[in-house]
């Protein structure tokens, strides 16, 4: 048995949909997930009662009464969780029996009746870090910036369909890590080139968010009862409140996006060829997304990650970015959109070896450390330095001393 705090972990989500591949069908698998989903909901122990206890730290008596109160309240939803599933479900299938067209219709009501056209961009998210692209190394091809750009629009019939893209649609895919960026493509660094993005001046952009926003939740309680615990000022009636004004914000919307995510991010079945039905909902949810002037969308990886330790609180250390671009009859890419992007290479050919000491130092040592964009970067690459690669630390791994070359960069730039 688990509890929530484990249950709603974006690994052990992974491992419930993994199980459903009991069935070649996926509108079979998503039955199957939505089964195992509610029996597990509803069977949740108690935080106190559950060993991964012992793993996670500020976990004091009103943390678990609040996390235990989440529970109490998800398993009240049981019954929405359940019409939830079925709608998304019932969207799929009418895909497959009657066409894109009707099933787009449908998903469209769904957007609408849960409210999640009205999910707002955390800006935070952007510009909290860099954003990572790689390419496989090819030595006839310049090392431009355009090599790690979208494929250009006289290229289009090279696009493949891939999870939140179809067939001949450039987007531009970046990743919050280079770790990330390296799993998407399978490779080891050293096979790869590979770049950076800022996304400082993308501004009041529509970008969807498609993440784990339960577990978020559970997070967020954690992280803001414990900050209110270890404040000696505090006083109950303060954590009572704060309880409270958590426990408000939960509505029907977090739930139905929750769900959403996760029959986007089915891993693929490796021997589908011409088509891939776990690709039909997120590709159909790209659809509505650029009918209604959205700029790209969020998703967390669904790469095995298995050999990166992270901490609990750690809960975006997946996710990936896809913008969309814009089509130009002139040019052969979206200029438009990469003039908001600041964006930075490095020579792969060589090994860095900065380490993340190096990092500090020379952001210590400048004079505009007010540039608030430098500030949070560094700050963000500081509290990362707990992630754990294969048994070392992150920022000593090769891929992470590359990314500290990157932070450099931007750093100094």
């Amino acid at each position: 048995m688990s509890c929530i705090i484990c249950f709603f972990d974006t690994n052990n989500q992974k491992k419930l949909r993994n199980e459903c591949d009991i069935e070649d069908r996926f509108e079979k698998k998503l039955s199957i997930y939505r089964d195992i989903f509610i029996e597990s909901l509803e069977s949740l122990q108690k935080v106190e009662q559950c060993e991964c206890l012992k793993n996670k730290n500020n976990k004091a008596n009103e943390t678990i009464t609040a996390l235990n109160n989440y529970l109490e309240i998800l398993q009240g939803k049981k019954e929405l969780f359940i019409n939830i599933f079925n709608e998304l479900i019932s969207i799929y299938q009418s895909y497959i029996t009657k066409s894109q067209y009707s099933a787009l219709d449908k998903f469209w009501v769904f957007f609408k009746k849960y409210k999640l056209d009205q999910i707002k961009v955390d800006e935070d998210i952007l510009n909290k870090n860099l954003w990572y692209r790689c390419r496989n190394k090819k030595d006839d091809l310049p090392k431009d910036i355009y090599h790690f750009y979208h494929i250009p629009f006289n290229k289009r019939g090279n696009i493949s369909n891939q999870r939140f893209s179809i067939s001949g649609q450039p987007m531009l895919y970046l990743a919050n890590s280079l770790y990330i960026a390296t799993k998407e493509l399978g490779k080891d660094i050293y096979e790869l080139e590979t770049s950076a993005f800022f996304l400082n001046r993308i501004k009041n952009q529509k970008i969807y968010n498609l993440r784990n926003t339960l577990f978020k939740e559970v997070v967020n309680i954690s992280r803001t009862l414990s900050s209110l615990e270890n404040n000696k000022n505090n006083n109950t009636d303060e954590l009572i409140n704060k309880i409270k004004e958590l426990f408000n914000s939960i509505d029907d919307k977090d739930i139905a996006q929750y769900i959403l995510a996760s029959m986007c991010t089915f891993k693929k079945n490796e021997n589908s060829k011409s088509h891939i039905a776990e690709y039909v909902m997120p590709q159909m949810l790209t659809s509505l997304l650029l009918k209604h002037n959205y700029a790209g969308i969020f998703f967390p990886s669904t790469k095995d990650l298995s050999d990166m330790t992270i901490k609990f609180t750690d809960i975006d250390y997946d996710l990936n970015l896809a913008l969309f671009v814009n089509y130009s009859y002139n040019d052969n890419y979206d200029e438009d959109l990469l003039k908001s992007l600041d964006y930075y290479l490095i020579n792969n050919n060589k090994t860095s070896n900065i380490k993340l000491e190096d990092a500090i130092q020379f952001y210590n040592s400048l004079e505009c450390k007010e540039y608030f964009s430098k500030i949070f970067i560094f700050n963000e690459t500081v509290n990362l330095k707990n992630r754990n690669l294969n048994g070392i630390d992150y920022y000593e791994s090769i891929v992470g001393e590359a990314e500290l070359e990157f932070i450099m960069k931007f750093l100094n730039g």
